[in-house]
């Protein structure tokens, strides 16, 4: 049956309940509390796996996730392996060591931030350390362009690095960031923090931002203290956009315990005792 020639059964409206389902479905999730994880597996002694996304957000944006974490996971145990070789090429010198810890920053409802801190003595002279995060766009499954979402005031140009496992590690280049450190530095530390070391990684926890100096010599690594942002600052600078997207969800995670497999041994040397990294 129709009405001035406009059919009035129930195929457009189904159709028209198709498109609307599918304009849902392909527009970014939103989680409106914390994501759900899973903590990551022990890979070696001392070197703590990434955790797992199990909920909380939309299916292909937790695929996307956990492939980027898995990938992580692959590229530290490239890393020890290729740090294990080096060491036993000096089989008169200390074994290799790798530790790594692993801590989630912020688990929604717009971010998941994941800080990774590497200590690491792969011959040498001395041990190294890294300290770098990886943030996705609970929306997206995506890394966040902080070049686009800090606030004017703080803006800078992007910059790419590597850690010492691999992982490529994007940076913002900000000599107002920089300004922000060398102003909150120790003394013996300002001239340390000059145009070529402001670039720094960022990472949401509590509520805000925090930006961290990357790449320092190690001499001078305990000069890359922290700079908190906290959003009522962001406001302040013009990122109120930016600081509405920082609120931490409203109740923490309950991950289930992950299982640790038996010791592996890095380097060759038993009665060796493994050179621990200075503190930072």
């Amino acid at each position: 049956m129709a009405v001035g020639g406009v059919p009035c059964g129930g195929r457009p409206l189904a159709l028209a309940l198709l498109v609307l389902a599918l304009l849902v479905l392909a527009a970014p999730a939103q989680a409106d509390g914390p994501v759900r994880l899973q903590p990551g597996r022990a890979l070696f002694m001392d070197a703590q796996g990434m955790p797992r996304v199990t909920g909380g957000t939309a299916n292909q944006v937790r695929a996307r996730i956990n492939a980027a974490l898995a990938a992580a996971d692959a590229r530290l145990r490239a890393g020890m392996k290729e740090c294990m070789m080096v060491s036993s090429g000096s089989p008169d010198g200390p074994p290799s060591t790798w530790q790594r810890t692993v801590s989630v920053t912020q688990a929604g409802p717009r971010w998941l931030s994941v800080l990774v801190s590497d200590d690491f003595y792969c011959g040498g002279a001395h041990p190294n350390n890294d300290v770098f995060p990886l943030v996705f766009d609970l929306r997206t499954g995506r890394p966040p362009d902080w070049t686009r979402l800090l606030p004017p005031a703080l803006a800078g140009e992007a910059a790419l690095d590597t850690a010492e496992d691999g992982t490529p590690v994007g940076l913002v280049r900000s000599p107002a960031l920089l300004q922000l450190a060398r102003g909150a530095a120790r003394p013996d530390c300002k001239d340390v923090l000059d145009a070529d070391s402001g670039r720094f990684v960022i990472w949401p926890e509590q509520g805000g931002l925090t930006a961290v100096i990357f790449g320092l010599a190690h001499a001078v690594q305990a000069c890359a203290d922290g700079i908190s942002l906290p959003a009522a600052r962001l406001r302040a600078l013009g990122g109120a956009a930016l600081a509405d997207t920082l609120a931490p969800a409203r109740r923490a995670p309950a991950p289930h315990a992950p299982a640790t497999p038996a010791p592996i041994t890095l380097a060759a040397p038993p009665a060796a005792v493994p050179v621990q990294a200075s503190p930072r």
